[in-house]
């Protein structure tokens, strides 16, 4: 039974940095596509083309923290709630770039129905309250987070001899 625990493990391990790899590559691809599709449009319309590139790099910020995630969890065996809530905030700050932008862009906000206008000015206000919740949250994670202390070699060895593989979390 302890064998297959442990061949799950690793099996587990071996899916999670899959994964990592796998998201790494897909940021790799979008800054190359991304720096590709800015120089190619930036004459046309520049605006348009910074605000893509700006999209697409917080985008890319989002995939790293997913990446930096996983390798948090292979590291310790715990999945932190600070990630998180960073790709929370970085996702709705895109949100209200892109809405912004979009606004400011084409000005046809200004002509639009009352209805749509309001639409817009709705999402901006519930992004931004998400951000700002986001922010405290992350604030009082950063605070009241418990450190992890080192354990010594020989309270590994009686932690794993005596509960599995699992390292103990001392608080």
């Amino acid at each position: 039974m302890k064998k297959l625990i442990k061949n799950l493990e690793y099996f587990d391990a071996g899916v999670q940095v899959l994964l990592a790899a796998l998201l790494f590559a897909a940021a790799l691809v979008i800054l190359g596509i991304s720096a590709y599709n800015f120089f190619e449009k930036i004459y046309d319309n520049y605006l348009n083309a910074v605000i893509n590139l700006i999209h697409e790099l917080l985008l890319i910020m989002i995939l790293l923290e997913l990446v930096a995630t996983i390798i948090t969890y292979l590291k310790e065996r715990t999945i932190p709630l600070a990630p998180f809530i960073i790709i929370g905030i970085i996702s709705s700050l895109r949100k209200l770039l892109t809405i912004g932008a979009q606004m400011s862009i084409s000005d046809s906000y200004i002509h639009t129905e009352d209805k749509i206008f309001n639409r817009y000015l709705i999402e901006l206000g519930v992004h931004t309250a998400i951000v700002f919740v986001l922010v405290v949250a992350l604030l009082l994670v950063k605070k009241y987070r418990t450190p992890v202390k080192q354990t010594s070699t020989t309270q590994r060895k009686h932690f794993t001899k005596n509960y599995g593989s699992r390292q103990p979390q001392n608080k």
